[in-house]
């Protein structure tokens, strides 16, 4: 008997420690945690912006207009720097002027000494430098005269006279310099030139289709390396030469005229 009141006794104690759980109770649990786990693996939605879900659903697209400068503030920048570009090459221009000026008298003084050397060895050869100098002389007085109606055609008149003279043996280490210092600038501000002339065309002709679209043509800057009419490598070239030190502006030229970006363009 006292065996049989002890065990009554615990069961009692287990009943009251831990009630039984429900079928109801058991199976919410079961769907809470079935919930929290679908949680965790998907991220809400409510984190996440209307245009951020967009661009995750959205296909890719070749072009993105709304991203990159429009082509009117494209010629704008590249009319600046080709102004600055042109202030350089006139200011290098001038003083490469003033450096030759004092190279011609210096070859004066050396040609009035080599005359003075002849009458008292009483000889009559030819300095054979001196027919050197006149050359370069005359050359570099013809790129003068070309510089001044088309100052392209002066530097590459320059560029010419340097490369068939032995500059280094006939000129200053400071003319030299200033000479090349004007065929290096020149170049930079033809090449920024003709940049602009191939964004405004970019430009007119975006302003031309805007009309007709209605919204469906194709995006400012797609296929425009083959409306400029110019070879993707030539184009490249052009845009090398110009020397854009903006990163963000080299960037929007190249792909608004659709020539990729090279190893070592973004800077010079």
């Amino acid at each position: 008997v006292i065996d049989g009141l002890a065990g009554v006794r615990r069961s009692a104690f287990v009943s009251l420690s831990l009630p039984p759980m429900s079928t109801a109770a058991a199976a919410g649990a079961k769907g809470a945690d079935a919930n929290h786990a679908h949680a965790q693996a998907q991220p809400a939605s409510r984190d996440i912006g209307p245009e951020a879900l967009a661009a995750r659903e959205a296909p890719l697209r070749p072009c993105t207009p709304d991203r990159r400068p429009s082509a009117a503030k494209l010629v704008e920048v590249a009319e600046d720097l080709a102004a600055a570009a042109s202030r350089d090459a006139a200011r290098a221009w001038e003083s490469f002027r003033s450096e030759f000026s004092v190279q011609r008298k210096i070859w004066e003084s050396l040609t009035i000494a080599r005359q003075g050397l002849r009458r008292k060895v009483k000889s009559s050869t030819p300095v054979k430098e001196e027919t050197a100098e006149d050359a370069l002389s005359q050359a570099i007085d013809e790129a003068f005269s070309l510089a001044a109606s088309d100052r392209d055609r002066g530097a590459c008149q320059l560029a010419a006279s340097m490369q068939s003279h032995e500059c280094s043996k006939l000129l200053s280490a400071s003319t030299e310099t200033a000479a090349r210092d004007v065929v290096r600038l020149q170049r930079v501000a033809t090449a920024r030139s003709q940049l602009v002339s191939l964004l405004k065309a970019l430009r007119d002709s975006s302003a031309a289709d805007a009309p007709r679209s209605e919204g469906h043509a194709t995006p400012p800057g797609c296929g425009a390396g083959q409306y400029a009419g110019g070879d993707p490598a030539q184009l490249d070239a052009t845009i090398e030469s110009a020397q854009l030190t903006d990163f963000k502006f080299e960037y929007g030229v190249r792909r608004s005229l659709n020539v990729p970006m090279t190893i070592g363009s973004p800077l010079h």
